[in-house]
């Protein structure tokens, strides 16, 4: 247990470097709002990057992850026979929530005396025809080690990790569904990202096999306010009267008040889209007298608007949502197309900051999705509306 933990942590505080990643170094091709971080003087930017990477994830998201997992794993330690055995956890396609999962049941097994089996995969495997076998002996190896008196609780910390969007990428998910609905002997804590879900349900029936399926709730301005205070304290960040709209709408409430109510509507209150608009919308004051230092001072939050975009990059965009994060030649492989040719699209995309990329595995920039959902339902693709 302590291993996986160790390397899901290695891994999401390697992942938190996205955050600056972002940023071309071409100030020419940077836009509005984003311009304004990379414009900060750099030791601002270092003060900044070592806050965000000391900050815990949001309590909130954590407490509600924590109370789906008690009250369903509960009610199945009542009554193992006829209570659902599994909790699925929906989150935006664009958090990771494996992080947070793992965190809970470090203390959480211990509380509840069970057996932890989390599936020990950081990614997904390079060859989608292995999934299925994978996923097998794993699961039948942790069987073999497991008394009959000891309750035993399995993991998948990622589903989009089991499948791919392929021909025979899709049995192991047909296999864990079996397991699923024939074992009831075991609990299962399972977490995704919505489009994930809603593909699998739309051509599996997934949630047919599955218990309580639980969608994270959007966060609330003081949540996020709380949230983030830490780095405003260390970094003496103050608020910039609030857009003429907000004005307006907000009345008499103080600039860090409607601030934080801005943020929580241009992040859809998805905390890790509310941290980069945060950290986008924090500008560095020069005082009129030059003997003072700069004063940070944080802007109404806004979102980055979309470049003009092409049928194909819609696809990728679109695939790469479905899959959490993935490897080019996954992705060519799923989408059916040439490497020659993703990586071509893929290319642009990286220099407009829609897409990240470390260690070969690409995934969406984040402060892009709510204006990509939207695009994406504008051209036919199936995405929920509320997630």
């Amino acid at each position: 247990m302590s291993k996986i933990l160790q390397r899901f942590k290695n891994w999401i505080f390697e992942s938190r470097s996205f955050l600056f990643s972002w940023y071309s170094k071409d100030r020419n091709q940077i836009q509005e709002p984003v311009k304004s971080l990379i414009e900060l003087p750099p030791d601002v930017i270092n003060k900044l990057v070592a806050a965000t990477e000391k900050l815990s994830d949001n309590p909130t998201d954590t407490e509600a992850i924590r109370s789906c997992i008690n009250e369903a794993f509960e009610e199945w330690r009542n009554c193992p026979k006829s209570a659902e055995n599994s909790i699925v956890i929906l989150t935006s396609p664009v958090m990771v929530v494996s992080r947070i999962v793992i965190k809970i049941l470090e203390d959480w097994a211990t509380n509840k005396q069970v057996n932890i089996r989390i599936l020990p995969w950081n990614a997904r495997p390079s060859d989608p025809d292995s999934i299925q076998s994978q996923l097998q002996q794993y699961i039948e190896q942790e069987a073999k080690e497991t008394t009959n008196e000891q309750i035993e609780v399995m993991v998948i910390p990622n589903l989009s990790w089991c499948f791919l969007r392929s021909m025979d990428g899709l049995d192991g998910i047909d296999y864990l569904q079996k397991m699923l609905l024939h074992d009831s002997s075991r609990f299962w804590i399972i977490a995704t990202g919505q489009i994930s879900w809603d593909y699998l349900n739309s051509i599996s029936d997934i949630e047919a096999d599955c218990g309580r399926v639980s969608s994270l709730r959007k966060l609330e301005s003081n949540d996020l306010k709380s949230w983030l205070q830490p780095i405003i304290s260390e970094l003496n960040i103050t608020f910039a009267n609030p857009r003429l709209e907000s004005q307006i709408l907000e009345g008499d409430k103080d600039n860090e008040t409607t601030y934080f109510e801005d943020l929580i509507s241009v992040s859809r209150g998805v905390s890790v889209i509310a941290l980069q608009a945060f950290l986008a919308s924090i500008s560095y004051e020069i005082p009129d007298e030059g003997n003072q230092k700069g004063i940070l001072q944080a802007q109404s939050p806004e979102l980055p608007n979309l470049p003009e975009l092409e049928s194909a990059d819609h696809y990728i965009l679109y695939f790469l949502l479905l899959h959490g994060d993935i490897t080019l030649p996954a992705l060519a492989y799923s989408i059916g197309d040439s490497e020659s040719k993703v990586r071509k699209r893929i290319k642009f995309l990286r220099s407009q900051g829609l897409i990240k990329e470390q260690n070969e595995i690409l995934k969406v920039n984040s402060i892009y999705y709510p204006k990509l959902k939207q695009e994406l339902l504008n051209n036919n693709f199936v995405i929920n509306e509320f997630d």
